[in-house]
């Protein structure tokens, strides 16, 4: 809600969202309204379910969307916005693009994610990264055969995300580039731990899936020179494929904490692993660690090299070469690589903020006139 309480400073704003209850539900805030419209599916968003035919169904269903044409159509005709804003919100698709459409209003899309091209969100498929849109993918979409023309400019998390966007013709549209943030209130209390060289504390923090890499880490802390190191792991899935993990590996210098608060994870590490071998739009694990000044050794896929470049914020490897995470590993232990030499500088927080959200307001400004 960080971009509805800026822009509400200079702007009337409405915000929109999905909901559990019958109807519509109001919400009052100080300064802006929120809505919420029953999202009527098997599951909500953001769930997950391993039977195949509910999956299929859940699909099927949100082709057509999840949310009922009269009722969306009678908020927009009501609230009479000059641009709609979007976030992730495929749920209202594609009723919201054919009403905007109708009532002649501009869509600004913020695009953080794969879900406008891919039903699993990772343009990945058994072990392998789709260059374009599957069959499966293209039947699903809601946005299939639907007029796009109302999205008049997408906002990129990355220049990788929009690179595929691109090469899957989604949006002809203007499009921008703007690199995540982290709010600057999220930061508060956090103490660096101080740096012991004798024994380096590695860290990985996410989705414990295949695609973020995780086996490819946890297999370089097989080896034996990284014995003295160690290696903290945070964050949740599924609970079969984690067992089979720490059976795999089970070192005695691997510690798992499941799902903590980022800075109780921060605070314990030195240096910050992202080993996706999935195209990631752009991993705000990335951003936490910069404003934190930890360092990062990060693969080469997606939008990580992007963030690790223009903060001068750690290490890149190339997933092609099999044995380049452990190496760098390695020389980061053996002190062939100073951490101190690859730390992030500090960064001015709440600068990066407002300078963020006046660019998405000067964005939005320029779209509703188009």
């Amino acid at each position: 809600m960080r971009s509805a309480e800026f822009l509400s400073k200079n702007n009337k704003v409405s915000v929109l969202t999905t909901g559990t209850k019958n109807g519509i539900e109001r919400v009052s805030t100080k300064n802006y309204p929120i809505i919420k419209i029953q999202y009527q599916n098997i599951y909500n968003f953001g769930l997950e379910t391993s039977n195949n035919l509910i999956k299929f169904l859940w699909h099927t269903v949100n082709k057509f969307g999840g949310i009922r044409y009269t009722v969306l159509f009678k908020i927009i005709k009501e609230t009479k916005p000059n641009i709609i804003y979007l976030h992730n919100s495929m749920a209202f698709m594609p009723q919201l693009i054919e009403i905007a459409r109708k009532l002649k209003i501009p869509i600004c899309a913020h695009i953080h994610d794969y879900s406008y091209i891919c039903v699993r969100n990772c343009m990945f498929n058994s072990g392998r990264i789709c260059q374009t849109q599957c069959k499966k993918c293209k039947l699903f979409n809601p946005l299939s055969n639907v007029d796009k023309s109302p999205i008049v400019t997408s906002v990129y998390v990355s220049h990788a995300l929009k690179m595929i966007y691109e090469r899957n013709c989604v949006f002809t549209n203007k499009s921008v580039v703007m690199h995540n943030i982290e709010p600057s209130n999220g930061i508060t209390n956090f103490n660096k731990k101080n740096l012991n060289f004798s024994r380096i504390t590695f860290g990985f923090i996410g989705a414990i899936l295949k695609e973020k890499g995780i086996e490819v880490l946890l297999e370089s802390f097989t080896n034996k020179e990284l014995e003295n190191s160690e290696l903290i792991i945070a964050g949740n899935g599924n609970c079969e494929y984690i067992k089979k993990l720490k059976e795999k590996y089970s070192n005695k210098n691997i510690r798992w904490l499941g799902q903590v608060q980022p800075n109780d994870f921060y605070k314990e590490i030195d240096i910050l692993v992202v080993p996706s071998v999935w195209e990631e739009p752009q991993a705000l694990v990335l951003i936490e660690a910069i404003n934190r000044r930890i360092p990062i050794v990060s693969s080469n896929k997606g939008g990580s090299p992007e963030i690790i470049k223009k903060f001068s914020a750690g290490l890149i490897y190339d997933t092609d070469s099999k044995n380049a995470l452990s190496d760098i590993l390695k020389k980061i232990n053996d002190q062939k690589i100073n951490l101190l030499n690859i730390t992030p500088k500090k960064l001015s927080l709440d600068e990066m903020e407002d300078s963020y959200f006046r660019e998405v307001e000067g964005i939005l400004i320029e779209s509703s006139q188009t």
